[in-house]
């Protein structure tokens, strides 16, 4: 794999990853979460707590809809957060 090929990945991952937290951060079920969310060729990880299954779900579907993702890997907590 080539450096300019490499480069290119790692721009689109930067993207990818700011508009899936953009999209997280705008919808109602996960905006006051801190979910943290990292990608790498096309892999997006999300990792943080949310307080519902449905906001787990939520989460989940929104990042698995956004162009350029390839996979979604959960690392997401479900847990009252008080």
């Amino acid at each position: 794999m080539t450096h300019h090929r490499l480069r290119q990945e790692s721009i689109g991952d930067g993207f990818t990853t700011v508009r899936v937290r953009q999209t997280l951060a705008e919808d109602p079920a996960t905006t006051y979460y801190d979910i943290r969310v990292v990608t790498s060729l096309g892999v997006v990880r999300l990792s943080g707590c949310v307080e519902t299954p449905v906001e787990h779900a939520q989460a989940l579907a929104l990042a698995r809809n956004i162009k350029g993702v390839l996979r979604v890997e959960d690392f997401l907590e479900i847990r009252a957060i008080y």
